[in-house]
């Protein structure tokens, strides 16, 4: 097994991913990390957007933000 960050990196990226995810539920979205860096943002009718990214999930969840203003 190859270790490519720290334990810190890990427990940030775990907090950056969490944060990520509440914000997404504030918008009513479920935010889950398929394989690697690669995310599905689910509506609750079961509408999905497959991202690559959590600058590219904050990017769509900005976009939203702007769009309900």
């Amino acid at each position: 097994m190859i270790r490519t960050g720290t334990r810190d990196d890990v427990t940030r990226i775990r907090q950056a991913f969490a944060a990520t995810r509440w914000r997404a539920a504030r918008h009513g979205l479920v935010l889950d990390r398929t394989r690697g860096s690669v995310y599905t943002l689910t509506s609750l009718d079961g509408q999905p957007s497959i991202l690559y990214d959590l600058p590219e999930v904050h990017s769509h969840l900005d976009r939203l933000t702007m769009n309900r203003r």
